[in-house]
């Protein structure tokens, strides 16, 4: 695979929803979204009756996949797991080559970031860890997944850009200590930097 297509994407997103053992609900009774920018009246209530609506269909959701799972036959339940892993690496594929083309665009590919060889791979890192754990809040009803975990994609790369590049900031390098030593080499005991237990 070196596309997504996004019925598809979408159905195997669904399929998740339908395979998965997880009910873990505890993130719906904190869900609180809210308008990402400025609606008008009539705007604004219609995004939160949608909004009310994705917790009124996640609920019946987890319902219904509680009730199946305590029903649920030992053979029933490896037919359901070798589906949902089947699933689940289809998934990690698409998100994948998501990242991929993410991390393609300028703001994460330029001459500034590429010194950091570590950074890309970093980045990606999180970007998956975040997609992934995003799949069950994901609202199956909707039709484009690819945009909204592009987007989720791109937010997460920049934290982790952000971070990083504070970071560096902050710290001193290992170049840099051992300049400030004379060029001589570096003395752990002596040139090594412990930030403050406040900065940790």
């Amino acid at each position: 695979m070196n596309y997504i297509n996004k019925k598809e994407m979408a159905e195997a997103l669904m399929s998740y929803q339908e395979l998965t053992d997880d009910l873990n609900d505890k993130w719906l009774l904190k869900y609180k979204s809210a308008p990402r920018r400025k609606l008008s009246d009539e705007q604004r209530v219609k995004f939160f009756e949608e909004r009310d609506e994705f917790k009124i269909f996640k609920y019946a959701q987890f319902k219904s996949r509680k009730l199946l799972l305590e029903t649920e036959s030992e053979d029933d339940k490896v037919i359901r797991t070798k589906a949902l892993r089947k699933v689940k690496e289809n998934i990690a594929t698409m998100f994948s080559l998501i990242i991929d083309g993410v991390l393609t665009l300028p703001e994460f590919n330029n001459q500034k970031l590429n010194q950091y060889q570590m950074l890309k791979s970093d980045m990606k890192s999180d970007a998956l860890w975040t997609t992934y754990n995003y799949i069950d809040r994901y609202d199956t009803r909707r039709k484009n997944p690819f945009s909204y975990f592009t987007e989720m994609a791109k937010n997460a790369c920049r934290q982790k850009k952000d971070e990083y590049l504070t970071n560096k900031q902050r710290y001193p390098s290992l170049d840099f200590v051992e300049n400030m030593d004379g060029g001589g080499g570096l003395n752990i005991e002596d040139h090594s930097y412990m930030p403050p237990m406040s900065e940790l």
